[in-house]
């Protein structure tokens, strides 16, 4: 084999060698931006998952808070009305 055969083999290995790394490259790419892709929902629903949670727990509070309200008035109430039991013996 003399020099320029030697080149030209040098040459088609390096161009092999070049256009592999390129459709790797590109590959890696591709699946580089479709995780990040996946990433950016998983993300938003992770969002939207605590603004629910957020809206429920305040649901809950005010739920909490109104039936202490009713809690609290069912004792006045109690005293307003006399008993089935009262009301049969005063008469």
């Amino acid at each position: 084999m003399d020099r320029t055969e030697v080149d030209t083999i040098t040459q088609v290995k390096t161009q092999h060698a070049t256009l592999e790394d390129t459709v790797k490259n590109t590959a890696l790419e591709a699946e580089n931006e479709r995780l990040r892709a996946q990433l950016r929902d998983y993300q938003e629903r992770d969002r939207e998952a605590r603004e629910r949670e957020t809206w429920l727990r305040s649901q809950v509070d005010k739920l909490t808070d109104t039936v202490k309200l009713i809690e609290m008035a069912k004792p006045q109430e109690a005293e307003k009305k006399p008993s089935f039991l009262a009301r049969l013996f005063s008469k």
